[in-house]
């Protein structure tokens, strides 16, 4: 699901957590900044009433992924060196 930050409107994938879910390390809340920031406080819960949205990321997805940035290609030189 596409959820929009309440300021920027930068669109991010994910679930919105509903109050009284306890917030993981890997979840994000709408910052001021108008950007999406990580949670600064794992094992915390979602507090009724705020203005803070706080997102779950789908498994195994990282944030520029969930906002929909892409991936650089890797590339292999003849040696097998990554690079990209």
């Amino acid at each position: 699901m596409q959820i929009q930050h309440p300021q920027s409107g930068i669109m991010i994938e994910g679930t919105v957590l509903e109050p009284g879910r306890v917030l993981g390390p890997n979840d994000y809340y709408s910052s001021s900044s108008g950007k999406w920031e990580k949670c600064p406080s794992p094992g915390s819960k979602v507090v009724e009433g705020s203005n803070v949205v706080w997102i779950r990321l789908p498994e195994l997805m990282t944030l520029p992924e969930a906002l929909g940035e892409k991936k650089m290609p890797m590339f292999r030189d003849d040696s097998g060196c990554e690079f990209g």
